[in-house]
């Protein structure tokens, strides 16, 4: 009776409960109350935290495509610049060859005051040429680093979101990925000139599948070739029928 009696007690006390704080009042809750209010406390931080990292890599990700368009836009506006460079190059290139053809002995003998002329406008084009080549080769080399920093930052994006599509990318993933490449007719030219990671997945996602379809076929080989095995003390059905067979006959 007294265990009895003190269930009882057990089954009608009251929950327990705790103070909180909210803001600047304090109020008591019952403890399951306050472990659904801190289970929802958590979940809002951690979805939160994954909102705050969605957010960081749509920034990073909206700084790359500026810094992408930024580059391309240089090199729109250098290949503009060297486009008119070279016609300036081209149309010097056409003013000496006319003087080139000149006979200067012949004008010499002729015009000596007008040889000195052309022959000083002569040399004056191709010193203007020798600048305008130059400045050209100069224009052209920045356009080739450029060119080489926009590639190799479209290769460092690009191995990020690879590491993100396969997690478990390495060289052995790599030299199969380039073997199945090769067998679907890329070569390997252009096989290393792919930068877009879900064009690498889906060469990946090729590559596993014929690891697959080959281990599954050796493995039908290896059963297909192997002697069937009776049990000792179990019965030979086909031998049985075979010699039922030849007994009948």
């Amino acid at each position: 009776e007294a265990e009895q009696a003190e269930s009882e007690e057990e089954q009608t006390e009251e929950p327990r409960r705790i103070t909180l704080k909210r803001g600047d009042e304090e109020v008591e809750v019952d403890l399951e109350e306050a472990k659904n209010l801190a289970q929802m406390g958590y979940d809002y931080t951690k979805k939160t935290q994954e909102v705050a990292e969605q957010r960081k890599q749509v920034e990073m990700y909206a700084q790359a495509v500026k810094a992408q368009e930024q580059a391309i836009r240089q090199q729109a506006e250098l290949q503009q610049v060297l486009i008119k460079d070279i016609a300036k190059v081209e149309s010097l290139n056409d003013q000496i060859a006319a003087y080139e053809r000149v006979d200067w002995n012949t004008l010499s003998d002729n015009d000596p005051v007008q040889a000195q002329k052309a022959y000083f406008a002569y040399t004056q084009l191709m010193n203007q040429r020798t600048q305008a080549q130059q400045e050209l080769q100069g224009k052209y080399q920045q356009l080739t680093q450029q060119r080489t920093e926009h590639e190799q930052m479209q290769l460092a994006q690009a191995q990020q979101e690879l590491v993100k599509m396969i997690p478990d990318w390495n060289a052995d993933r790599a030299r199969e990925v380039r073997e199945a490449g090769k067998s679907y007719g890329f070569t390997d030219n252009e096989l290393s000139n792919v930068t877009d990671p879900r064009m690498v997945k889906v060469l990946a996602e090729a590559a596993a599948f014929r690891k697959l379809q080959s281990e599954k076929a050796t493995v039908t080989k290896k059963v297909s070739d192997k002697p069937a095995v009776v049990k000792p003390g179990a019965k030979d059905t086909i031998r049985a029928a075979q010699a039922d067979y030849a007994k009948e006959r």
